[in-house]
């Protein structure tokens, strides 16, 4: 581990890589290298299913989306609470690249290019498409209400046939990725539906786009911390 940190600085210098020992490095790649189906905390999973629970209850229109699905835990849960609620009018839309991370511009997100380096000793969150699918059949769930979304979301994204979202689901990693997600999803996001930013408070570039995105779009709906990582804001205009 200490290698590999000593490889970052000297490759994007200490600034951008202040901070970060080589104890704490190996914690947070060994947190994200769990073989597990989904590598987000409970509190995570908990406040997803209360927006579920809400949008169904109050009849907020739309599918749900999840772009950065990985293994597909939290699309398992999406599509299990809908199942639980008798709600099969809704759509999971899952979107990956199935591929891993797309490699950022370091001219534009210097902080996403430091940890894409750095992610690349635990695969940068490859799982592929028959991974995803493998998940949802352990939980009976492999059926037409998940639909997959494969592909870089700027490309993928404007052509699956989504018209009307409930709830986002953001888990992009990247300025870029996040951006072009909110860009093309939230116009069609109903009033009183959620979008959750399950990385906000990570060392990479979300957090730089959900804050320029609400600004340029004139968004005021106050952000509701989840814990130290993940926020959300529920539409209300």
């Amino acid at each position: 581990m200490a290698t590999l940190l000593g490889e970052t600085r000297q490759r994007f210098g200490d600034e951008l890589v202040c901070g970060l020992t080589a104890e704490s490095l190996g914690w947070l790649l060994d947190a994200n290298a769990r073989d597990a189906d989904t590598l987000a905390p409970p509190t995570h999973l908990d406040v997803l299913q209360s927006c579920i629970e809400a949008v169904v209850d109050e009849a907020v229109p739309g599918d749900f989306v999840e772009a950065g699905c990985f293994r597909g835990g939290q699309c398992v849960l999406m599509s299990g609470v809908l199942k639980a609620l008798d709600d099969s009018g809704r759509t999971v839309f899952a979107a990956d690249s199935f591929g891993g991370l797309p490699e950022p511009d370091p001219r534009q997100s210097p902080d996403d290019a430091v940890w894409y380096h750095l992610l690349g000793s635990i695969g940068r969150f490859g799982a592929t498409l028959g991974e995803f699918e493998d998940t949802l059949n352990r939980y009976g769930l492999l059926h037409g209400g998940v639909r997959p979304v494969a592909g870089w979301f700027r490309a993928s994204l404007p052509d699956a046939a989504i018209e009307s979202l409930a709830v986002i689901r953001l888990d992009c990693t990247f300025y870029q990725s996040t951006f072009d997600t909110l860009e093309i999803l939230y116009p069609k996001l109903s009033k009183g539906g959620f979008v959750i930013s399950a990385d906000y408070g990570a060392p990479t570039g979300a957090r730089r786009a959900v804050d320029k995105y609400r600004v340029d779009q004139g968004i005021d709906d106050p952000l509701i911390r989840i814990d130290g990582q993940g926020v959300l804001w529920r539409r209300a205009d």
